[in-house]
């Protein structure tokens, strides 16, 4: 056999699998939280928390998976939101999957959920994923003098 026509032959059967498993797809059971930060860029995957300080912003997305951990889809757009858009905002992608959460100003905690329908059918069958930020103080970038009141040496 060629490498061509194995080539080929994996493809059908990837395929076959594809299209068997988009006719009955399995429900999702969980969200994964997953963030990227920059500076330097790194992947934090399957967070509870995540540490900002108050002048970052950090991309979180999901990844819907099922009971055994395979990726499973969602009905609907997820719907994201803050516990305190004081401490924090969230601005979902278009298709749900991500958002940009990003330190107001305030150093503080909010939790970041996410919710999603699982149920791919009539039903709904809702799943959930939060994540603590912690807002920090960045670092001085400023300093000013005070004085106090003159008095008489």
């Amino acid at each position: 056999m060629t490498i061509v026509a194995a080539l080929l032959k994996v493809i059908r059967q990837l395929t076959e699998v594809s299209l068997a498993l988009l006719q009955k797809p399995t429900q999702a059971t969980q969200i994964v939280f997953s963030f990227v930060s920059s500076i330097p860029i790194q992947f934090h995957i399957g967070v509870k928390s995540m540490k900002l300080t108050d002048v970052q912003k950090v991309i979180g997305s999901i990844a819907p998976k099922d009971a055994a951990g395979n990726p499973a889809p969602v009905d609907g757009i997820p719907v994201w939101a803050s516990s305190d858009t004081a401490i924090v905002t969230v601005t979902p992608a278009p298709d749900g999957m991500s958002a940009v959460v990003e330190a107001v100003g305030p150093l503080g905690t909010a939790q970041v959920s996410v919710s999603a329908d699982a149920d791919t059918g009539e039903g709904v069958a809702t799943i959930t994923a939060l994540a603590d930020i912690e807002v920090l103080a960045s670092q001085a970038t400023a300093v000013g003098i005070s004085f106090g009141v003159p008095e008489a040496k």
